[in-house]
């Protein structure tokens, strides 16, 4: 495949749907002007729903954060105030992990996004769970993330703030869960999310459900046959 330019490689790959394969996408990752080329190729709607069943901007998500570039993060960043609703259910379900694995460097910026308030707000909570798992896994990182995630609490947007409750629970600072507790009992729309019973199991750490751990998954999961054979056999 290295003779082919890399925008010739993505046609192709986006050209094939599922029927792609890891080999393919650990070339592409290689290419310098990769990035360049996915953002030109989102630009156009037919890569997003006719090309290859649209399947091309959904593995373009998974790319970008392999890449994990300054170039990559602004790529996947213009999807997110862009074309959030086209995500669909990875929106909620992998952006999370998505976001986590470029890395702490790119903290501010996705802080920004969680805090930008007009964009979609599952984009915004994706951004925000991405943020509260740094707060778990990385003791260094826990006083910057606890500041913001009192910013977080203290949004306007209930359904923001009441289904980020239990990411922001998991965070080992008494003060951020004596917060949490308080807008638990507050909010109408929180007791359709969680109970003080599961929020006080994420805060000690007894939760056999983590929330955090939906931020660790490998990006490179997404291409391995495994996966893109259930991805098939659900789909079609």
């Amino acid at each position: 495949m290295t003779e082919i330019s890399t925008r010739e490689m993505l046609e192709r790959f986006a050209e094939a749907g599922l029927s792609i394969n890891k080999e393919m996408a650990e070339e592409i990752v290689k290419r310098e002007d990769a990035v360049q080329c996915i953002a030109d190729m989102l630009k156009d709607e037919r890569y997003w729903r006719e090309i290859g069943d649209g399947w091309f901007a959904i593995h373009s998500i998974f790319l970008l954060s392999i890449i994990r570039t300054k170039e990559a993060f602004d790529v996947f960043k213009w999807i997110l105030r862009n074309k959030a609703d086209d995500l669909e259910d990875w929106l909620t379900e992998d952006v999370p992990s998505l976001l986590f694995n470029f890395g702490k460097e790119y903290f501010d910026e996705i802080k920004e996004l969680a805090l930008d308030k007009d964009i979609d707000v599952f984009a915004r909570l994706s951004a925000a769970s991405a943020i509260c798992a740094m707060g778990v896994t990385d003791e260094g990182m826990k006083e910057k993330v606890v500041e913001v995630c009192k910013k977080f609490l203290e949004d306007d947007n209930e359904e923001f703030v009441c289904l980020l409750l239990p990411e922001v629970a998991e965070i080992k600072d008494e003060e951020l869960f004596e917060m949490v507790k308080k807008k638990f009992r507050e909010l109408p729309f929180a007791k359709k999310v969680t109970d003080m019973e599961d929020l006080t199991e994420l805060h000690e750490g007894r939760s056999g459900i983590p929330e955090y751990k939906k931020c660790l998954r490998d990006p490179w999961e997404h291409f391995s046959e495994k996966n893109l054979e259930e991805l098939r056999k659900y789909n079609y």
